[in-house]
C-alpha cells in the first residue's frame, strides 16, 4: 500500500529508517529515529564504529519498551558517506537483503519511507517503482509512505491538547525549555501548515534539543 502522510502515523510493527554507514543521522527522517529512539541512536553510531553497517546489510532493533504499535525499528543503509546522495544500487541491495530474509524475522507488517527519495536526492518515482517491483512479493503488510509535511505524527496531538487544558507557561515548564525556547514553539504551531513535531523542528531558532524534549513530554504516560 502506498499512503501519504507521516511514517509514525503507521500501525505496522516494524518501520524502516534509512541510514548511511558512519554513524550520522543528521537530517531528515533519520534525525527524527534519532530524537525519537536515542538508545537506538547510541547503538547505531557503535555498529558504524565497527563497520557493521554496510550497504547491502540490515539491521533491526527491538524498542524497549515498545513504543506506539512499533516494535521493531529496521535501519537500512541507502547511502555510504551521510554527505553524498543515495544510489539506487544502494538501495535495490537492501531490498533484496529484506525480500531474502524477512521470512525469518518477527516482522508482521512494515512500513517504508521512499528509500532515498528525500534528503537522499533520488527520484521518488522511480524508487517506488523499484520498491514496489521487489515488495509486491512478499506475504505480509508492506505500507510505502510519501512524506507530507503538513500532515499530523503521533505525538502531535498530545501537545494540542495539552495547549487547550493547561497554561500555556505551565507546559514549557512541563516540558523543561526555556521561556523564549517555548515562546517559538508556541509561534510555529500558530501556522495550519504545521501538525507534527518534526515540522516544528523545521522552523528556524528550533534547535534539536527542544525537539527532544518535545518528543520526550509528548511521549510520557498519561498525556494522551
Amino acid at each position: 500500500t502506498i499512503k501519504q502522510g507521516n511514517i509514525f502515523t503507521s500501525e505496522c510493527n516494524t518501520v524502516v529508517n534509512p541510514v548511511n554507514c558512519q554513524g550520522v543521522m543528521g537530517a531528515g527522517v533519520a534525525l527524527e529515529f534519532k530524537l525519537r529512539y536515542p538508545q537506538m541512536f547510541e547503538r547505531y553510531q557503535s555498529l558504524c564504529k565497527s563497520k557493521q553497517i554496510q550497504i547491502g546489510k540490515l539491521w533491526n532493533y527491538k524498542i524497549e519498551p515498545k513504543s506506539s504499535s512499533f516494535e521493531y525499528i529496521l535501519s537500512l543503509p541507502t547511502k555510504d558517506n551521510w554527505k553524498m546522495p543515495s544510489k539506487l544500487e544502494y538501495v535495490e541491495a537492501a531490498l533484496e537483503k529484506f525480500v531474502g530474509t524477512y521470512k525469518n524475522s518477527p516482522y508482521k507488517g512494515v512500513a517504508f519511507p521512499v528509500l532515498g527519495g528525500g534528503r537522499g536526492g533520488l527520484d521518488q518515482s522511480v524508487v517506488i517503482d523499484l520498491m514496489v517491483r521487489y515488495l509486491s512479493a512478499c506475504d505480509i503488510d508492506i505500507e510505502i509512505w510519501q512524506y507530507q509535511a503538513d500532515a499530523t505524527d503521533d505525538l502531535y496531538p498530545v501537545l494540542e491538547k495539552a495547549i487547550a487544558e493547561r497554561p500555556l507557561e505551565l507546559i514549557g515548564q512541563q516540558i523543561g525549555i526555556t521561556t523564549r525556547a517555548w515562546a517559538k514553539v508556541y509561534q510555529a504551531i500558530q501556522s495550519p501548515k504545521i501538525n507534527s513535531i518534526s515540522a516544528i523542528g523545521a522552523e528556524p531558532g528550533i534547535g534539536e534539543k527542544t525537539i527532544e524534549k518535545l518528543i520526550t513530554f509528548c511521549s510520557e504516560p498519561g498525556q494522551e
